[in-house]
């Protein structure tokens, strides 16, 4: 009976450890926050009901990444740097009128900041910023262009359009203002 040849293992050169096969290598894993799973909870008569939390702007806002925390940072100040500009926190978005006209919504889903300027989507190269046309959504129908802000870039971007914006937005009220100059004059 002739016994099969052993398999010879190489010699390690000291120093060198052989790898572990029963040890898991660990790496260390960024927790990223996740949607609240929906609890089940059971009812009489076997039924079960499932809860969902819904969560506030704010909420979101301070459970999200500091880069997201930075770029709403930035575009609030961008928007509150203009005179006549007012912020009114809801629970779903931070709304910015000048006077009765909404200038912006800002919103955080997931991990992207969303911002909504009220531009008109059809005037701009979509090519260049990446927007999204929402007029079609009566609820976003005074701020029908969707920005998302994930970087840098397209932070700056964002804060180009809010200038042109305010900029339009100064237009408007000046040739308004001087409508009512020139009818309170022909009272006179």
């Amino acid at each position: 009976v002739e016994e099969a040849p052993a398999e010879e293992k190489p010699e390690e050169a000291p120093g060198e450890e052989a790898p572990a096969e029963d040890k898991p290598e660990e790496t260390p894993v960024e927790e990223k926050q996740k949607a609240p799973i929906p609890v089940i909870v059971p009812v009489a008569d076997g039924d079960v009901v499932q809860v969902r939390y819904r969560t506030s702007f704010m909420s979101r806002l301070i459970q999200s990444d500091a880069a997201i925390q930075g770029y709403y940072s930035a575009v609030k100040n961008a928007l509150l740097s203009y005179k006549g500009v007012k912020a009114r926190t809801s629970w779903n978005f931070e709304s910015f009128n000048k006077g009765r006209i909404q200038c912006a919504k800002l919103n955080v889903k997931g991990s992207a900041f969303q911002v909504y300027l009220g531009l008109e989507p059809k005037e701009y190269n979509a090519n260049k910023y990446h927007f999204v046309d929402v007029s079609d959504k009566p609820k976003l129908d005074k701020v029908p262009m969707l920005l998302k802000v994930k970087s840098e870039r397209s932070l700056k971007y964002v804060l180009e359009l809010i200038e042109e914006m305010m900029n339009k937005f100064k237009q408007v009220s000046d040739e308004k203002m001087s409508d009512l100059k020139r009818s309170s004059e022909s009272k006179h």
